[in-house]
């Protein structure tokens, strides 16, 4: 299970107005995902993520999602 206390996600200024409803389906899609270890990370930061306007607030959320699953993934393999 994943459990996120706090997500902070910066996104360009023509698309802060989108900021909230994406956070919330990065965190769908995060809590989705199966976690097959427990880790505690205090504090998760990823490069920045490359998206376009043009892309739905989904598909946004699919890759910042997809880079925090990376991060985790090679968090908990080298906790191991």
């Amino acid at each position: 299970m994943l459990v996120i206390d706090k997500l902070k996600i910066h996104l360009p200024a023509q698309m802060r107005n989108r900021a909230d409803i994406i956070a919330r389906l990065v965190a769908q899609e995060l809590t989705s995902t199966s976690q097959k270890s427990e880790i505690t990370i205090s504090e998760l930061r990823t490069p920045a993520v490359q998206v376009h306007s043009s892309f739905t607030d989904n598909q946004i959320a699919r890759c910042i999602s997809t880079e925090i699953q990376t991060q985790i993934n090679q968090l908990s393999v080298e906790s191991c």
